[in-house]
């Protein structure tokens, strides 16, 4: 075979096997039947050419009725299953140098996910990225990979890379069985992405695992989040701006620092809220950090942008009480360092809690 037909070989039986019919329903691998049925009926509804006049509509509807008879039928969708593994097995023949596109470089071992990146996804969130060398639509998402890194990285989320063809043991172990596909991992739990591969909507998607700041729609919910620091034993941090909903970097920082510090978000939008902070016309974005004092902030900030590394180093440097209550061993370690800090413990009889007072030295 010549190299012009063996490309085209290659080419075709490629095209066929990395189809994603799960993506195409915006369904999970593990999905059920009735969940397949489901997800399929919304897309009839959306994309039948007697209800759509759409140029694509009739494409995307075929698309999705061809997911659905494979997906729905036991037997169909064994065999999908099967052909998906055969199809990286049979990867592994091809010579790299007819059939390859570039992809990130690097790619992490089983034994790099169950030492660094699991237990690390209890403080730091991250998003997984598998592909093969000899998949087409990973050309496509390789680009979106490259994009997005740039998006996020004032977030701090952590970011890896797979090649399902060489590290076989890991997708197996997270349950990936082609590519491309994106995982997001926090507090140990794997979060599948479905849907169109976009930065955008992968960026959202990691935010919406990431639920941990708490909205201030009004003066109440603002006065009551403020008023819990001496119950709660932790600073507020609050971030303003004009947009709807939370920046990713303020989530991260959430997660990060959530034994320690609670992190609200206000959206300047409510003429209510910016008459309560006193935002002027001319800020486009607050941050303040409550403490035992909480009728008057210990840090305000207002400008027409705060950077995520402003923010980050706030959240640091501010994320303990001034006079705090030793809560965990962590908190004591991290507190009371004899190699930076003098730690004065004292024993409150009333409500029977030690209370730390930290001097730097």
């Amino acid at each position: 075979m010549n190299l012009l037909g063996y490309s085209v070989f290659v080419t075709s039986l490629y095209l066929c096997y990395c189809k994603d019919y799960y993506q195409v329903l915006g369904v999970s691998r593990s999905a059920t039947t009735s969940e397949i049925k489901a997800a399929y009926k919304q897309l009839a509804k959306k994309w039948h050419p007697d209800k759509n006049s759409s140029p694509e509509a009739t494409e995307f509807f075929l698309e999705a009725t061809e997911a659905y008879e494979i997906l729905s039928d036991t037997a169909s969708r064994w065999k999908y299953e099967n052909d998906q593994t055969q199809s990286d097995q049979r990867s592994a023949m091809f010579n790299r140098n007819v059939f390859y596109y570039s992809h990130p470089s690097g790619s992490i071992s089983l034994s790099q996910y169950k030492d660094q990146i699991l237990p690390q996804s209890y403080d730091t969130p991250y998003v997984m990225y598998f592909y093969h060398d000899f998949c087409l639509s990973c050309m496509q998402v390789s680009r979106v990979w490259e994009q997005l890194k740039k998006e996020i990285a004032g977030a701090k989320v952590g970011m890896a890379t797979v090649n399902i063809g060489t590290a076989i043991s890991l997708a197996r172990f997270v349950g990936v069985t082609y590519a491309p596909a994106i995982i997001v991992i926090s507090d140990g739990h794997l979060n599948y992405f479905s849907g169109s591969f976009t930065a955008s909507r992968i960026k959202e998607f990691v935010k919406s695992v990431l639920l941990s700041v708490t909205m201030l729609t009004d003066a109440a919910s603002f006065d009551l989040f403020t008023a819990e620091v001496i119950n709660r034993n932790r600073p507020r941090l609050i971030l303003c701006s004009f947009y709807s909903s939370p920046p990713l970097h303020l989530l991260v920082i959430a997660k990060r620092y959530q034994r320690f510090m609670d992190v609200g978000y206000v959206d300047l939008s409510s003429p209510s809220l910016c008459s309560l902070l006193q935002i002027s016309a001319n800020v486009r974005a607050a941050l303040f950090v409550y403490k035992e004092h909480n009728n008057s902030p210990v840090i305000k900030i207002k400008s027409t942008t705060i950077t995520a590394a402003t923010v980050w180093n706030v959240a640091v440097s501010e994320r303990f009480l001034i006079l705090p209550r030793l809560t965990s061993q962590k908190h004591f370690s991290i507190l009371c360092s004899l190699e930076k800090r003098l730690c004065v413990l004292s024993y409150n009889m009333t409500y029977g809690f030690i209370v730390g007072i930290v001097v730097c030295c």
